[in-house]
């Protein structure tokens, strides 16, 4: 799918500062903090099939989420290297 911008959206570039690329971690350890605690409070067992189905994938879409932002981390942390 091609999708065509504005020329002038072309022409407008964003510096990036230190500052925002430590902000941006900061934030994505609290995704991790906040993803963890949902993960710590799901219950160990469920009462029947459809329920464990439930907790089984959310438990699945939080530890994505944990593994997902753990990449962002270390993508910030390459730019902040300058690599």
């Amino acid at each position: 799918m091609i999708i065509q911008t504005p020329k002038s959206d072309l022409r407008t570039l964003i510096t990036l500062t230190n500052d925002m690329i430590l902000d941006d971690i900061a934030g994505f350890k609290q995704r991790i903090q906040t993803a963890r605690k949902k993960l710590a409070a799901l219950p160990a067992t469920a009462i029947d099939w459809k329920e464990h189905k439930k907790i089984k994938s959310k438990k699945h879409e939080l530890k994505s989420e944990i593994s997902h932002v753990k990449q962002l981390i270390g993508y910030a942390k390459e730019a902040l290297e300058g690599v």
